[in-house]
């Protein structure tokens, strides 16, 4: 019975170790993974550039999602930096002539 119980409490030793060890690793990498998370640079979201009557829409290309609305480049800039303030965004779609139109800002 004695080394029963010498062998169960050695390996709740080593249990409650490597527990430890674990958690404190699964610490440091969290910890890790938020500091790189923050020294990110600003990402590039390219948007698609629609024009219906006096309003231009704005669609984040690669998700296919509303980004802004507004009635001239100015308005969605504005909007878009707002929303997304370290990113780049740039227009990289839509029917031609409405993209003339948005970046000639009429």
């Amino acid at each position: 019975m004695n080394d029963f119980v010498r062998e169960f409490g050695g390996f709740l030793v080593q249990a409650v170790i490597s527990y430890a060890l674990i958690r404190l690793l699964l610490i440091l990498i969290s910890v890790r993974i938020v500091r790189v998370s923050v020294d990110v640079p600003a990402q590039a979201i390219p948007i698609t550039v629609e024009a219906i009557g006096d309003q231009f829409y704005c669609y984040d290309k690669n998700k296919n999602s509303f980004l802004a609305q507004g009635r001239d480049r100015d308005e969605i800039v504005e909007l878009l930096t707002k929303q997304y303030p370290n990113h780049t965004i740039y227009v990289d779609g839509g029917d031609p002539a409405d993209i003339k139109r948005f970046l000639e800002n009429k």
